[in-house]
């Protein structure tokens, strides 16, 4: 009774033993015997059909293995609050953005593009759904005053930007109160012309 022999080579040889042809086959090799009846060009039919169901099975495992999934993975996506409070509490006292203030607001939208808006009054808040993990919440822009509406004295000038990212039920907040105290009218106003960026806000937001 013939028996086949498995064994781990490199290249493909016959050899003749007791009276046997030995075909090795090598990577996934064969050891067949083949008997001394048959002719040799039988043999090299066996080495090549052997040789290229080896090649073709290696192929089929490359392929398996080259191929990822189809099925890319959900994008994570979250809602994001951007708001300018009218008044909050900082360093334990109430505070309150000046009569007659306007905001220039830029933040980013769900697709990561800045929106921009003008001439916007506290309180406002704007949400966005489906919001890219991968991106950053950001509010910017520039406050503009009404000379006319601002006390001759104790003028407590605020910016209250604040964003809220929602995360799997959980609140992430951000926010860059900024409040600055003048005791006069002019003092402020010379403030804001030396220094323009205190009419500047910008706060971000990001897990």
């Amino acid at each position: 009774m013939e028996r086949i022999y498995f064994a781990w080579k490199k290249t493909i040889k016959a050899f003749q033993f007791n009276k046997f042809y030995y075909l090795c086959i090598f990577n996934h090799s064969i050891i067949y015997p083949i008997t001394n009846n048959l002719k040799f060009k039988k043999m090299k039919k066996v080495t090549f059909l052997l040789a290229t169901l080896l090649i073709g099975g290696m192929m089929f495992t490359g392929c398996k293995k080259d191929n990822p999934s189809d099925t890319p993975e959900t994008e994570k996506v979250y809602t994001v609050k951007y708001e300018l409070l009218e008044s909050a509490e900082v360093e334990n006292a109430m505070v309150t953005v000046l009569p007659g203030c306007k905001f220039n607001v830029s933040y980013v939208g769900a697709d990561g593009q800045m929106v921009e808006l003008q001439d916007v009054t506290a309180p406002w808040s704007v949400t966005v759904e489906n919001f890219k993990a991968t991106l950053t919440a950001k509010m910017e822009g520039t406050v503009s005053y009404d000379e006319s509406q601002i006390p001759e004295t104790d003028i407590t000038f605020v910016k209250l930007p604040k964003i809220t990212l929602v995360a799997g039920g959980v609140n992430h907040v951000a926010d860059n109160f900024k409040v600055y105290n003048f005791n006069t009218k002019e003092k402020f106003l010379n403030a804001v012309q030396e220094n323009p960026r205190l009419l500047e806000y910008s706060v971000t937001n990001a897990l």
